[in-house]
């Protein structure tokens, strides 16, 4: 064993990481899971899709239909075209159902025509199936979706409450115990009966 007599400096490494992770040009945190459910079939695949509002079709790619879907028949489909024009090969199109389970656990169906296209990057959710997926408002782009905030009462505002409430029934809440008006109550067991507690109601007032 020799010694080298020079000293090697220690190499340093530096990893980063990408923030957020992507594939391909897709943000993986703008992707959402949806399960594919095909006509005739008892089961559902989970696919990435990419909601896009810009979208006319639900679409997934040629390989993904070959890897995943191969035993699914398709029908011929349109012939859609890309935003600037250019034509997209269609290899044809099968019915569906799309489900998504929102993070309340809360599913949500919509039933589709699936366009296989040649040279697709990414399975793409169409602005109608997110509409009524319940991604977008209906009424999408022309109304927004408000947030809903809870303000718990002031200290000054329970005991408003408090006031206007023992106002409405005051025999209620003034700490007497009120008769009940009315004949009394009679119970009666039936025959051969063998009761194992016997209580009394307990009447309240309302007037």
């Amino acid at each position: 064993v020799c010694r080298n007599p020079k000293a090697v400096k220690k190499q340093q490494g530096i990893y980063i990481d990408p923030s957020p992770p992507t594939v391909g040009a897709v943000n993986v945190s703008d992707l959402v899971e949806l399960a594919v459910n095909p006509e005739k079939w008892t089961s559902s695949l989970v696919i990435n899709f990419l909601p896009d509002t810009g979208a006319d079709l639900d679409a997934i790619p040629e390989s993904l239909y070959k890897w995943k879907f191969s035993k699914v028949a398709l029908q011929k489909g349109v012939q859609p075209v890309t935003a600037v024009g250019s034509p997209i090969i269609n290899i044809g199109v099968f019915s569906a159902v799309i489900v998504w389970t929102t993070r309340d656990k809360v599913s949500r169906s919509v039933n589709t025509a699936i366009h296989v296209l040649r040279e697709l990057k990414q399975p793409v959710l169409s602005k109608r199936s997110q509409q009524t997926l319940g991604m977008l408002p209906a009424a999408y782009p022309h109304a927004y979706v408000g947030m809903v905030a809870s303000k718990p009462p002031t200290d000054r505002q329970r005991q408003a409450d408090l006031k206007t409430l023992m106002n409405e029934c005051p025999r209620i809440f003034d700490g007497t115990c009120h008769q009940m008006s009315g004949p009394p109550c009679h119970f009666q067991l039936m025959e051969n009966s063998q009761p194992l507690a016997m209580r009394g109601s307990c009447p309240i007032s309302v007037l």
